[in-house]
């Protein structure tokens, strides 16, 4: 994979712990950073309890079981993103499951960089800005892009609710960048819709519109989308993301409400 270099920051170029515990996300940042320690803890021990442990199955233990530190070095960073990127916990990230590697790495670079993750009005994008400094390397990089962009995506619940067919004739406005189908493209980084959550997929339209995604001047893909919705408000949110559920992601529509 094609990567573009860059230095990575050091400590003191980073979000400090101290300084992150004094903002807004502050809790959030202490509570992840306490799980991700725990993890840490609790994946030494099953190390060190492993060895003598007898499987039944002895491929499933050699998987399971890194059986050096390269291989524990690498399934700690993944469980460290799957804190927040999985169902574990109620407050969490998107569930990133299947998104493309071009796109996954686009955003990892980013977050590194400092486009995205240093405006702490946005108390998400500033928890992952902290969190991404696990990432010390272009190995771990792959690492990450590749165990992420490898899984099938989720079959996602449905949770936002709007007027698809209103949404049909709004998605037009996506479709240039997004594709016909929401499949994106990789041309101009522009991201799959059909294989993300539609709370995230309408979080984002509200945070862009507002200007807390990304530091605009550095980031020609979230100007572009920026300015592409302004026109549009959380109705137009709503239905043009029950669109992409509904049709496009060819997910299940809830059964409706029993009725007396």
């Amino acid at each position: 994979m094609k990567r573009t270099k860059f230095k990575y920051p050091s400590p003191s170029e980073t979000p400090d712990l101290e300084e992150s515990l004094n903002t807004e996300a502050g809790s959030q940042f202490g509570f992840w950073c306490l799980n991700i320690i725990w993890t840490l803890t609790l994946g030494t021990f099953a190390l060190f309890v492993g060895t003598g442990c007898e499987s039944t199955n002895a491929n499933q233990s050699q998987s399971l079981a890194p059986s050096t530190p390269a291989i524990a070095s690498t399934n700690a960073l993944v469980q460290s993103c799957l804190l927040c990127h999985s169902t574990r916990e109620m407050q969490r990230g998107p569930i990133i499951d299947g998104l493309p590697a071009w796109y996954i790495e686009d955003q990892l670079t980013k977050f590194m960089t400092g486009v995205r993750g240093r405006n702490s009005t946005n108390k998400s994008e500033f928890l992952m800005g902290s969190g991404v400094s696990l990432i010390k390397s272009d190995a771990d990089v792959e690492t990450v892009v590749t165990y992420f962009s490898e899984l099938p995506p989720a079959n996602h619940l449905k949770t936002v609710r709007g007027d698809a067919t209103r949404g049909q004739q709004l998605y037009t406005l996506c479709a240039t960048c997004h594709g016909p189908a929401g499949e994106g493209r990789e041309d101009i980084k522009s991201p799959p819709l059909t294989m993300q959550e539609d709370w995230y997929l309408y979080d984002q339209l509200v945070r862009t519109k507002a200007g807390l995604r990304s530091r605009a001047q550095d980031d020609p893909q979230g100007l572009l989308m920026e300015q592409s919705i302004q026109g549009m408000n959380t109705q137009d949110f709503r239905d043009v993301v029950s669109y992409i559920n509904d049709e496009l992601s060819g997910r299940a529509k809830p059964e409706p409400a029993p009725t007396n």
